[in-house]
């Protein structure tokens, strides 16, 4: 069936009547043919008192950068599309607003440009998305930064200790001991005052010890992520009087160093939030892998963080681990289960070809020879 003119017009005031964006017709003297209540709306002005006026009377403010392109648009017959305006309107005087415009030339039979079709579509919100998801990617790679930096200066100050501190404690409980030897007829006091200082000193060591492991897990840069999470779960365990259960792979995945100590300070983090607000008396805690990325699970048995808390600001616990998983580029699931006990999910890719990781030779060792106190 054959369209009619009708036809082809009740089509055009369709579009013209639902289309999401805005359109108008703009004639050779850039005066309004056409108009759609959506553009319109976005001028303040109703589409029937667009009719006959020019685009400098219904939008002064973007006339200096409008005029020029309609001009060239009908001079040349060449289309510019997808163009970006930016300003104010008289619906929001006083509010910066950004526009993606087309104009497209009109052309009757015999080839001759008659008008302009426009078409705009406000995009200030999407602008402002990308800036504010841009503004939270700046930050979320400065935090990470931040994290890295703290890890390698917990790193220096650990090794520090171990190397100056520690061998000096050490040479000083050798030379104690030879005193003690050298001082065998001494008094009772002399001999007593000797085992005390001896009692000091080695309670320092292990104090040391202690400080080192918190500061830099010596496990974790020596055999690997599975055997820090270990010792640290088994001392946890044992200063908290929970039951914990570990679970990791016989094999350590190859995993990037910054990535392993992601995992490692999320354990911590989630174990923390365990003995402070669960109220449990079991955790499980599970290492796996499972195709290109690493799993971490730390489960308890306690009365589960509600789903309320879950929605609102987190504490900086949970945004602590979320931001460690996302600055390896991974992510941090949290499930409550009320009186069930909680559900801490870390999800970080693990890169190509994960394996055992053997102790690098060409690595310092400086966690490999502690005393052993």
């Amino acid at each position: 069936m054959p369209r009619t003119p009708e036809s082809i017009l009740a089509e055009v005031d369709a579009i013209y009547t639902t289309a999401p964006i805005g359109l108008c017709v703009i004639d050779r003297d850039l005066r309004y043919v056409r108009i759609n209540e959506w553009l319109a709306a976005i001028n303040g002005i109703s589409a029937a008192d667009h009719i006959g006026r020019s685009v400098r009377e219904m939008v002064p403010t973007l006339a200096d950068s409008a005029e020029p392109m309609l001009r060239q648009v009908l001079e040349t017959g060449v289309p510019i599309l997808g163009l970006e305006l930016h300003g104010q309107t008289a619906a929001q005087p006083d509010v910066q607003r950004i526009w993606r415009v087309n104009y497209v030339p009109l052309s009757d039979n015999t080839g001759i440009i008659r008008g302009i079709n426009v078409s705009v579509e406000e995009i200030t919100a999407l602008r402002r998305l990308a800036e504010e998801r841009a503004r939270q990617a700046h930050l979320r790679a400065l935090a990470s930064h931040l994290q890295i930096a703290r890890e390698e200066e917990r790193t220096r100050i650990a090794r520090e200790l171990h190397d100056e501190l520690g061998q000096a404690l050490t040479a000083v409980k050798l030379g104690l001991q030879w005193v003690s030897k050298k001082s065998e007829g001494a008094s009772p006091k002399v001999r007593s005052r000797l085992e005390e200082l001896d009692t000091l000193l080695e309670t320092t060591l292990i104090s040391m010890r202690r400080i080192i492991a918190a500061l830099r897990p010596p496990l974790l840069d020596l055999v690997g992520l599975g055997a820090a999470i270990t010792e640290s779960v088994k001392a946890f365990g044992a200063s908290a009087g929970l039951e914990c259960t570990v679970m990791v792979p016989d094999d350590e995945p190859d995993l990037p160093p910054e990535t392993a100590t992601a995992l490692f300070r999320i354990c911590q983090e989630a174990l923390t939030n365990v003995s402070r607000h669960a109220g449990a008396t079991r955790i499980e805690i599970s290492l796996r892998m499972a195709g290109p990325a690493c799993i971490l699970e730390v489960r308890d048995d306690g009365r589960g963080i509600a789903e309320e808390a879950l929605g609102r600001q987190e504490s900086p616990g949970l945004l602590g681990m979320r931001e460690r998983a996302a600055g390896v580029g991974g992510s941090v699931a949290i499930r409550g289960f009320p009186d069930r006990g909680t559900t801490v999910t870390a999800t970080v890719p693990a890169g190509p070809g994960a394996r055992r990781r053997d102790p690098d030779p060409h690595q310092p060792t400086w966690a490999a020879d502690l005393p052993a106190y």
